[in-house]
């Protein structure tokens, strides 16, 4: 299986230029206001409407929202996968299925009890991404939990049939250590960036070592 390759929390037209040049598959945008990199789904449509058109699949990232939120955002541009990085239930997500055909991510924090709630969406998800615990935050910290644990999140998510990506920390100088667990995709914001923006040499670094593992 190909190895999906997020880069998440494009904050700006140039940023986006540069991820869409990228071998990412997949080109993420936090739709959550307190986020340092919230943007808007309008104005993630024009930079849409003026680059060159791409293959890559566009996720948009929520905390908690409601249906008539993502509604607005789904009628502002269009999305190929809802990440879901919040308290989402199986049947919140159940009834967001029948509203939307494109795929559904849920975010699955490392912590105690995780392998079991990953259980609970079964049947419901298209796919599992584990990220770090932190206190009072729910993502983008930067951080990266116990990779040792990697093994078991796919091992559960695999039962279940569907794939398992890792977030947290990820660099260009640690994801070589990662890819040895195999992940079924990578997901990295602040590991790509220098200055706040994402920067083409460290992409570029962190695509040698993806490609040569």
């Amino acid at each position: 299986m190909t190895l999906y390759l997020k880069y998440c929390g494009n904050r700006s037209y140039e940023d986006y230029k540069l991820v869409s040049q990228s071998r990412a598959t997949h080109l993420g945008f936090i739709f959550v206001p307190t986020s340092k990199r919230y943007v808007s789904p309008e104005r993630v449509g024009e930079w849409l409407a003026q680059a060159s058109s791409t293959n890559q699949k566009m996720v948009g990232v929520f905390v908690n929202p409601s249906l008539e939120e993502l509604n607005e955002h789904l009628r502002a541009i269009h999305l190929d996968v809802i990440q879901l990085h919040g308290t989402e239930t199986p049947c919140f997500i159940k009834e967001l299925r029948g509203l939307y055909n494109g795929e559904v991510w849920k975010v699955i924090h490392h912590e105690e009890g995780a392998l079991e709630k990953m259980k609970d969406y079964a049947g419901c998800v298209d796919a599992f991404l584990v990220d770090s615990k932190v206190a009072g935050a729910l993502g983008g910290t930067g951080q990266a939990f116990d990779w040792s644990y990697v093994p078991d999140y796919l091992e559960v998510a695999h039962q279940l049939g569907m794939p398992c990506m890792i977030a947290g920390g990820v660099t260009p100088e640690n994801v070589a250590a990662l890819l040895e667990y195999k992940p079924d995709g990578i997901d990295l914001a602040s590991g790509i960036e220098a200055s706040e923006k994402k920067s083409r040499s460290r992409i570029e670094a962190l695509e040698r070592k993806v490609v040569s593992t």
